[in-house]
């Protein structure tokens, strides 16, 4: 990306803050559309229990769209650190990239809106970014070690066959633990 030309990486930018703001727009519009399509349940409720279709779906599209940090690592070899450090410090810069904090452009006009509790906001905030980057290191452990055992080569179509196989089999049962996450992510801190 940064060895493009300027036009390239202005476009690209401008593409990036673009797909931002349709986030933004749409968790600000969210409340409101879960209001009528599930009336039952607080819209906090009704997209607790799309957390986990939504953290499938982001599963799914790490698998095409994220690359192993190592590649980074070769410019740095030069230098008098050991090469554990190094490894360390490019896997912790990993975790800041864009596609662990691109949901929080869905996630912060969302629950700003329907949590009134400060603490039951970062509460959710913080198990968000956490489910995020479980999926990071999911995806980093299947791209590192897929090429060492057959099975993890098997890994995209196991994730796509229990999502699939969940909607199918008991979409109710599936959407009722997702909802008790996101609970549970609301209430880490003590009223």
């Amino acid at each position: 990306y940064f060895r493009q030309g300027t036009a390239v990486r202005l476009a690209a930018g401008f593409i990036v803050l673009m797909l931002i703001m349709y986030l933004y727009m749409l968790g600000a519009m969210l409340p409101a559309w879960l209001g009528r399509l599930m009336p039952e349940l607080p819209p906090h409720e009704a997209m607790f229990s799309l957390l986990a279709f939504i953290y499938l779906g982001d599963l799914m599209l790490r698998l095409r769209l994220q690359k192993v940090p190592g590649q980074q690592l070769s410019m740095y070899l030069h230098l008098p650190v050991r090469r554990s450090e190094l490894a360390r410090l490019i896997i912790v810069r990993s975790w800041f990239s864009m596609l662990n904090i691109y949901l929080l452009a869905l996630w912060l006009p969302f629950f700003s809106r329907v949590l009134a509790s400060p603490a039951a906001f970062w509460g959710t905030m913080a198990g968000c970014l956490l489910l995020s980057g479980l999926n990071h290191s999911i995806i980093l452990t299947w791209k590192t070690r897929g090429h060492k055992h057959r099975l993890w080569r098997l890994f995209p179509l196991l994730v796509a066959g229990v999502l699939i196989g969940l909607i199918l089999w008991d979409h109710d049962w599936f959407m009722e633990h997702s909802r008790w996450l996101g609970r549970l992510f609301m209430n880490v801190y003590p009223p």
